[in-house]
């Protein structure tokens, strides 16, 4: 730069770089759990009735065989040297069909109902917060000193 005075100036300047940074990210997450519901069930069970007594029924009474034993002389001739009946006692049973009352019982069948806990599992999905270091990029400004040269118009002695 002849005939002015010049000198070197430091200049600011500032740009924005892209940098990566690390940090938590909201995501979508499936979050197991059970549905829970009472249902209402049927539980019965077996009860024994009585019949209400004979005099009190319409139906008749009933022919049982009742046995007894009797017993049964079988005889046999034997031809010895003397001639004679030997005889022996056989053992029978011999019935006969006798009305009797009978006791009866019925089954009888008594339901109630009852509520009883049926779970199932349910995943539903949700938004969270997770802790998951992921890189991001993100601008930062970044300024650097450059140096420029400044001259004013001033002549130089020499």
């Amino acid at each position: 730069c002849e005939g002015y005075y010049c000198t070197t100036v430091y200049a600011e300047r500032c740009g924005n770089l892209p940098t990566m940074q690390c940090g938590d990210i909201t995501k979508e997450v499936e979050v197991p759990r059970e549905e829970c519901k009472e249902v209402p069930r049927q539980v019965c069970h077996q009860v024994e009735k009585e019949l209400p007594p004979l005099k009190e029924k319409v139906c008749a009474p009933e022919d049982f065989d009742v046995c007894r034993p009797v017993p049964k002389d079988v005889c046999e001739d034997v031809q010895d040297s003397v001639p004679r009946e030997v005889c022996e006692e056989i053992p029978r049973e011999v019935c006969d069909k006798k009305p009797q009352e009978v006791t009866k019982y019925v089954d009888e069948e008594k339901c109630h109902e009852e509520k009883t806990t049926q779970c199932q599992p349910k995943t539903t999905h949700t938004c969270r917060d997770v802790q998951e270091r992921v890189a991001k990029q993100q601008p930062r400004e970044v300024c650097q000193e450059e140096p420029q040269e400044k001259c004013r118009d001033e002549k130089v002695q020499s």
